[in-house]
C-alpha cells in the first residue's frame, strides 16, 4: 500500500528537510506500529469490570458509516474482532462536512481505570526554556494517539459492541483516561536529552528554539530523525518553521520576550462602549470593584467615563490579573450562558488558599445553537470551554471543578438517553477528570456578566427582539416598591434579634493540643519551622502556634475534632444545614484534612435534620398489610423490648415474646447491650425449648 500511496505534501516544509519526507507522509501515519516499552497499560480498579453496553437501532446513513469505519480500521490494523465479554457503546455524531464520525462512549471504562499520574509539564516551565532564543518551529504530530499501541492482554477491556460484531482497539484511541500521561511519557523519553535545551514538548505540539539559523537547523533535523526512528509523523501544513515569533499554547514566544494571545482576553477588550445603566451594571458586576450607589443619581456618560471605562478594561488584561497555569494545583471552569451567548472563566487555586484567574471567554451562539434549550446551552459552554482550553485541562490529576448555575447538569454524566450533539460532547468530556457542581446564578456573577454584554443581543427591529425586549418584561412591583413594604413592616413594630456564637475557641484549643501526637502533624510542625523565604514551606505556624496546611488549619485524625468542626459548619444555627457541597465550601475555607471531602459527604448524608426536611427522592414506601391469622398455637410470635429499666441483678431489659393466636406472654430477663447472638440463645431456652419450632 504504501509503494502506491501519494508521495507526502512537502509544499509547507522548507527544501532542506525534503530528505525526511517520510515523517510527514500520511499513508505511514496510518499504519500500525510496533509494541513499545510505552504502550497504553489499563488498569482497572479492585472488583470491578467494564459494563456490557447495548446496540441500537442505526439509520441507513449510519450502517454505511459504520461499516466504512470498520473495513479502513481493520485494513490499517487499528482494531480486531474480539470475543470480549465488555463491550462499550458505539454512537455516531456529524462533522462539519455532514459526514457521520463514529463515537466509542469510554465513559464507564475510564471511570473504573487506575489514573496514571504521570505528570504533564508545566507551561510556564515550557515557555521560560525558550525566553532568551531567537528563531522557532513548531511540529504537529499526525494522529498523535494512534500512535501508541494497546498493551498486549487489554486489548478486550477497549472492545466496543456494533451490529457487525464485536471489535477491539489494538492502538490508543481517543477518549481513554490515561491517554495523556502515557503519550507525555512517551515524548519525553524519546526527547530526554534535548528537552529544556533545544526543544520542549507537550502532549502532540514540539517547539524547537535555537538563537542562529544553522544550529536551529541541527536542531530540527536530529528532532525529524528521533520522529522518524520512532515511526512519529507530523501533519505538514500544520508546522511552521522558521519563525521569528511563534504562538505556543496560547502565548506568543519572541526575542524581545513573552506575550500573551490576544485570544485570551479578547472577550473583555471588546466590550462594547456602555450607553445605558443596564450595560454598566453587568460590566461593574464582573469587575466587582464598585456599583452604582444611588438610583436616583442621573445617567450620563461622558469623556471621564469613557475613560475610566477603557483603563478598567486594560486593568482586566495586565499580566498580574491572569495567573500562570499550574498543573497541581485544583482547576476550576465556571461556565454560563444567555439566550444569545455563552462565556466561561479558567480559574485555578494557589498555595495562598485564593482562587486565581487564567482566561476568560465568551462568544455569540450561531443560528442553530441559539434554537437549544437551556440546559443544552449550558452543557454548550462546558464543552467549549473544555476544547478551547485542552490544553490545561487535559491529564489533571485533581478533578476540575465545573461550577454551572444549572442543577440538572450535575446528573448529566448519568443520563441514559443523548441527543446526537449531546452523544459529541460527552464522548470529548469523557476523557477529562471533571465534577459538575451547581451553584446558583447569583452568586456566580463573573461568567453571568460576559453572556450579558448588550452588543450580542437583537437589535429593534431583529426577528428575535422581542424575546430580549426589556418592555415585554416589566415587574408587577418594583424593587423601590418592595422595598418600601419591607420597611414599613418593620417598622410597625419592635424587632427581636438573636445571636448564636460557635465555640471557635475551645475547637482551636483542641485542634493544637492534638497536632503534636499526629504525625503529619508533627511532619507538618517540622517543615514549618525548617521555611525560609527561599524555600517556603506549604505548612505554617500562626501567632497561637495553630498548625496550618495553605493558609488553612490542619485538623489532626481525630474523630472527635472531625465531629466538632462538621457540627460548627453544618448543625450550627449559623451554619443553617447546608448540602454537601455548600457544607465542603463552608469547611474548606478555614480547616483542612486528609479525605475532608469524603467525611462532609457521609456526614451531611446521615444528618437527620437534612433527611427529615429535603424532598424525598426515593419510590413510594409499601402499603401497610394485615399479618395473617395464625392457625395453631405458637405458629406466629411477636416481640420486643422493654429497656433502660433500672438495674436488677444485673439485668436492664425486658425481651417480650408473644404467641400472636393465645396472647400468651413470656417476659424473659436480659440487658441493653444483647447482641444477635445472644438473642437466638434466649429464644432456644425460653421459646424454643418448651413449644417447638412450627
Amino acid at each position: 500500500m504504501a509503494s502506491s500511496a501519494a508521495p507526502p505534501d512537502m509544499s509547507d516544509v522548507p527544501a532542506e528537510y525534503h530528505d525526511f519526507a517520510d515523517v510527514f507522509s500520511d499513508s505511514l501515519s496510518e499504519k500500525l506500529p510496533e509494541h513499545r516499552p510505552y504502550d497504553l497499560k489499563i488498569n482497572l480498579e479492585e472488583g470491578t469490570s467494564p459494563p456490557l453496553g447495548p446496540i441500537y437501532s442505526l439509520s441507513e446513513s449510519e450502517l454505511k458509516a459504520l461499516h466504512e469505519f470498520i473495513d479502513d480500521n481493520l485494513h490499517s490494523g487499528f482494531i480486531t474482532p474480539s470475543h470480549s465479554p465488555h463491550g462499550a457503546l458505539v454512537l455516531f455524531v456529524k462533522k462539519k462536512t455532514g459526514e457521520l464520525r463514529l463515537c466509542v462512549d469510554f465513559h464507564s471504562l475510564n471511570k473504573i481505570s487506575k489514573k496514571d499520574h504521570y505528570p504533564l509539564p508545566l507551561i510556564s516551565d515550557l515557555l521560560d526554556s525558550a525566553h532568551s532564543t531567537r528563531i522557532y518551529t513548531k511540529l504537529d504530530l499526525c494522529h498523535a494517539h494512534h500512535l501508541v499501541r494497546i498493551a498486549e492482554g487489554d486489548e478486550w477491556k477497549t472492545a466496543f459492541q456494533t451490529h457487525y460484531g464485536s471489535f477491539e482497539w489494538r492502538v490508543m484511541p481517543f477518549g481513554l483516561t490515561n491517554a495523556p500521561a502515557v503519550f507525555q511519557h512517551f515524548m519525553n523519553d524519546i526527547f530526554a536529552d534535548m528537552l529544556d535545551v533545544s526543544i520542549v514538548v507537550y502532549l502532540d505540539d514540539i517547539l524547537i528554539y535555537s538563537n542562529n539559523p544553522a544550529d536551529h537547523r541541527k536542531h530540527i533535523c536530529e528532532v525529524l530523525c528521533r520522529l522518524r526512528a520512532n515511526q512519529l509523523y507530523c501533519k505538514g501544513s500544520k508546522c511552521e518553521f522558521h519563525r521569528d515569533s511563534m504562538e505556543y499554547l496560547g502565548y506568543i514566544l519572541s526575542p524581545e520576550g513573552l506575550r500573551m494571545s490576544k485570544d485570551k482576553v479578547k472577550a473583555i477588550l471588546d466590550w462594547l462602549v456602555l450607553w445605558k445603566v443596564k450595560d454598566i451594571q453587568s460590566f461593574l458586576g464582573f469587575a466587582n470593584f464598585y456599583r452604582l450607589l444611588f438610583t436616583s443619581t442621573p445617567w450620563k456618560f461622558d469623556d471621564k467615563c469613557m475613560a475610566a471605562f477603557n483603563e478598567l478594561k486594560q486593568a482586566f488584561t495586565h499580566a498580574p490579573i491572569l495567573t500562570h497555569w499550574v498543573s497541581n494545583r485544583q482547576l476550576v471552569v465556571e461556565t454560563d450562558t444567555s439566550d444569545y451567548a455563552i462565556a466561561a472563566i479558567l480559574s485555578i487555586y494557589l498555595e495562598d488558599g485564593e482562587i486565581h484567574l487564567i482566561a476568560f471567554l465568551s462568544w455569540s451562539l450561531h443560528n442553530a445553537e441559539l434554537n437549544y434549550d437551556t440546559h443544552d446551552k449550558e452543557l454548550l459552554a462546558i464543552f467549549e470551554a473544555f476544547k478551547y482550553w485542552h490544553h490545561y485541562l487535559e491529564g489533571s490529576v485533581d478533578s476540575i471543578d465545573v461550577v454551572t448555575d444549572h442543577k440538572n447538569l450535575e446528573y448529566f454524566s448519568t443520563t441514559k438517553i443523548l441527543t446526537r450533539w449531546q452523544v459529541r460532547w460527552s464522548e470529548y468530556l469523557s476523557q477529562f477528570n471533571l465534577v459538575i457542581r451547581f451553584h446558583p446564578g447569583r452568586l456566580g456573577g463573573k461568567p453571568d456578566a460576559l453572556t450579558r454584554r448588550w452588543d450580542v443581543y437583537p437589535k429593534e427591529g431583529d426577528s428575535q427582539y422581542a424575546a430580549v425586549n426589556p418592555h415585554n418584561f416589566q415587574p408587577v412591583f418594583t424593587q423601590e416598591q418592595l422595598s418600601a413594604s419591607l420597611r414599613a413592616t418593620f417598622l410597625e413594630g419592635p424587632t427581636l434579634c438573636a445571636s448564636a456564637i460557635m465555640d471557635i475557641d475551645k475547637l482551636h484549643s483542641d485542634i493544637k493540643q492534638a497536632q503534636p501526637s499526629d504525625s503529619t502533624a508533627s511532619e507538618g510542625l517540622r517543615q514549618a519551622k525548617s521555611s525560609t523565604p527561599t524555600s517556603p514551606s506549604r505548612w505554617s505556624v500562626d501567632e497561637s502556634d495553630i498548625l496550618h496546611l495553605d493558609n488553612r488549619i490542619y485538623v489532626p485524625d481525630s474523630e472527635d475534632l472531625h465531629l466538632h468542626v462538621l457540627q460548627n459548619n453544618h448543625d450550627h444555627i449559623l451554619a443553617g444545614y447546608f448540602g454537601q457541597n455548600q457544607t465542603l465550601e463552608l469547611v474548606r475555607r478555614n480547616y483542612t484534612w486528609p479525605q475532608m471531602r469524603e467525611y462532609v459527604r457521609h456526614y451531611v448524608k446521615s444528618c437527620m435534620v437534612c433527611s427529615r426536611n429535603k424532598t424525598p427522592r426515593h419510590r413510594p414506601y409499601g402499603l401497610l398489610k394485615p399479618l395473617p391469622v395464625p392457625e395453631r398455637l405458637w405458629d406466629s410470635i411477636s416481640m420486643d423490648f422493654i429497656e433502660q429499666l433500672p438495674d436488677s441483678n444485673g439485668f436492664t431489659a425486658i425481651l417480650v415474646v408473644i404467641d400472636r393466636a393465645s396472647k400468651q406472654a413470656i417476659f424473659i430477663p436480659t440487658h441493653d447491650t444483647i447482641n444477635s447472638e445472644e438473642l437466638a440463645r434466649l429464644f432456644v431456652i425460653h421459646v424454643f425449648s418448651k413449644h417447638g419450632i412450627q
